[in-house]
């Protein structure tokens, strides 16, 4: 029942979130249909518009195994550089 209740009020405010427009359309965790792959899509679209304007990128990433859970990190790795 407890877990029920928890998913019901999770999902309530999702929705308000989603409602109000509290997070950036730029931030993924948390907005229901924003993947990975979407967001390496807008990182990939944003580093060559900017490559395109002839200006340097810089990226920081910061724990890409704590936000793909259970990631075998070479297979990541080898995925994303044939992509």
């Amino acid at each position: 029942m407890a877990k029920l209740l928890t998913s019901i009020v999770a999902k309530e405010i999702s929705h308000l979130v989603e409602l109000h427009l509290l997070l950036l359309a730029t931030h993924f965790g948390g907005h229901p249909g924003h993947s990975t792959m979407v967001s390496l899509h807008l990182l990939t679209d944003t580093i060559k518009a900017a490559w395109r304007h002839k200006q340097v990128v810089s990226v920081l990433y910061l724990d890409v195994e704590g936000e793909i859970p259970n990631a075998v990190t070479h297979c990541l790795l080898h995925n994303m550089r044939r992509w």
